[in-house]
């Protein structure tokens, strides 16, 4: 869990600074995370407001845009999320739009992901999730596999064919 103390001002600016004072920090999706946060109680009744998949994928892409070399848990944690989004049995990974797209069942929590951002960002999201495609395409694929799930270490070509069936939700169902 990580718990960010921002202050409202803070997730409009373009960079906050930490501890120590040489740490920069995107508050890129921070806007989201207060806007679609979902309120959970803890066992003791207390209130915790939680951001939502999409949001913490994209608050994990702006991190790992700021600092790829130190940010590559970011990355499996993207992965993961790309694979296991939606459940097996979610009605929507048996969509009838997923066979023209060339999209396959085990890409289909990919595509969901992909999709359900995209209904969320604004312009400056947008830009954000493309810069973390291309970062990932000129380069970072390799690691991007090591780093996800177990079978895509033995097939670096899933990790691909989920980022494109990411890649193909969040703009609406072009690649």
């Amino acid at each position: 869990m990580d718990i960010v103390p921002v202050p409202p001002e803070g997730t409009r600016v373009g960079s906050l600074h930490g501890s120590p004072p040489d740490s920069v920090f995107n508050p890129s999706g921070l806007d989201l995370a207060v806007a679609h946060a979902t309120e959970l109680q803890l066992s003791d009744g207390t209130p915790l407001r939680v951001a939502p998949i999409p949001v913490i994928a994209i608050l994990k892409m702006a991190s790992f845009l700021d600092r790829p070399h130190d940010r590559q848990r970011d990355l499996a944690d993207i992965g993961w999320m790309l694979h296991t989004y939606v459940d097996g049995l979610d009605d929507r990974r048996f969509d009838a739009r997923f066979d023209a797209l060339g999209i396959e069942y085990v890409e289909g929590s990919a595509f969901l992901l992909g999709e359900d951002l995209s209904s969320i960002v604004a312009p400056t999201h947008e830009s954000l999730v493309e810069r973390f495609l291309a970062a990932i395409g000129s380069g970072w694929l390799d690691v991007f596999a090591i780093r996800g799930p177990d079978a895509w270490r033995r097939s670096p070509d899933l990790a691909a064919r989920h980022l494109r069936a990411f890649r193909t939700g969040f703009r609406g169902g072009e690649p």
